[in-house]
């Protein structure tokens, strides 16, 4: 054994996890270009990704510890990773565990030892179900702090990582919104090409311009999951509006529009439960209503093979939620303001529609 092969094999599990882990780090690069390249089944893009696999591949080797301690390189721990999932999905089936959490693990096990669904070891997790999911999301559970709670509330920001780096500055109403799609856009026609952030800013001026010429305030959140820029609507009454409009622009640019309220009472407050009911508010301003949507006609569009769809408004819910119904376009509008595509109508369904 080389030298080189040695100092490998002393190291501990712990240190080999955080040696695969930044082998397959590559943030930033495009998950579209991965998969073109067959490299997707081994790369994290993401930074919360990145922590999830990380606490995810400290637990297991935990259970290695005490369950093989003979057992000390990633290698041989590889055929061990279905009997630590089973004893997962037993604390599942005994109501210990969510399903959420096994099939959670489950992915990331899988990614980090590089097992596929054809693999004899790939491990199959129970079946879950959004009835399963646990939070304290069916109560608003203000933190305290009047004006952030009206602001969530109102704004419907992502927890934390959107909320701390918030800054003076982020203000922008309607009209701004459409100089500065145009001066893009004259930019773009003139050069042929945009830099990256002038793209990326350039895509959320027109969403905010294409989905909500009824809010007359938006504020610009740069630090989105993924890093995407967004312009979210604020949607409340003229009063509380016009609070909002008033403290946003008071506070002076660069500095943090929360930066009187503490890292604990932002990080505790429910603001999951909060953007629920900003997606709810959303949704209602676009929404037909059950009868309307029955009277709409299918869309006739063209599909790949020369020939037509059709498709309704309607957007009729199935396992659990059978027998819901919902507005399809208003969905897609409540998404974009949440940060997604007009397309990730699911994710709305899934994780906000018990506020609708």
């Amino acid at each position: 054994m080389s030298r080189k092969d040695s100092y490998k094999y002393k190291r501990t599990p712990m240190q080999q996890l955080y040696d695969k882990l930044e082998s397959m780090k590559r943030f930033g690069v495009s998950r579209k270009f991965l998969k073109e390249n067959g490299l997707a089944d081994e790369a994290i893009t993401s930074v919360s990704t990145m922590k999830t696999y990380k606490k995810v591949g400290k637990r297991f080797i935990t259970y290695m510890k005490g369950k093989h301690p003979n057992v000390t390189t990633l290698k041989k721990m590889k055929k061990y990773v279905p009997e630590y999932l089973q004893s997962r999905a037993d604390l599942a089936a005994d109501g210990k565990l969510s399903a959420f959490t096994v099939k959670s693990e489950a992915a990331a096990l899988h990614k980090i030892f590089g097992i596929k669904p054809e693999d004899s070891l790939f491990f199959h997790t129970p079946k879950a179900s959004r009835t399963e999911i646990k939070r304290s999301r069916d109560t608003l559970g203000g933190s305290g702090v009047p004006f952030l709670d009206l602001f969530c509330r109102s704004v419907g920001l992502r927890g934390i990582k959107e909320l701390e780096p918030l800054k003076g500055g982020c203000l922008r109403t309607y009209t701004e919104i459409e100089t500065a799609a145009s001066i893009l856009t004259e930019k773009l026609t003139q050069n042929g090409s945009l830099k990256r952030a002038d793209h990326d800013e350039l895509n959320a001026l027109n969403a905010a311009k294409e989905h909500f010429s009824y809010f007359e305030y938006f504020v610009r959140v740069d630090c989105g999951k993924g890093g995407k820029i967004r312009f979210a609507p604020i949607c409340t009454n003229k009063n509380d509006t016009a609070v909002i409009v008033e403290r946003l622009r008071s506070v002076p640019k660069g500095e943090r529009v929360f930066a009187g309220v503490s890292h604990e009472k932002i990080r505790n407050a429910n603001t999951h439960a909060m953007r629920g009911t900003y997606a709810a508010a959303i949704y209602h301003r676009y929404a037909l209503t059950r009868e309307e949507l029955d009277r709409l006609p299918k869309d006739k569009h063209s599909n790949a093979f020369g020939g037509f769809d059709y498709s309704s408004r309607k957007y009729i819910c199935r396992g659990d939620k059978k027998g819901l119904v919902f507005d399809r376009v208003a969905l897609g509008k409540t998404a974009v303001a949440l940060g997604h595509s007009y397309d990730r109508v699911l994710d709305v369904v899934d994780h906000y529609s018990y506020q609708f």
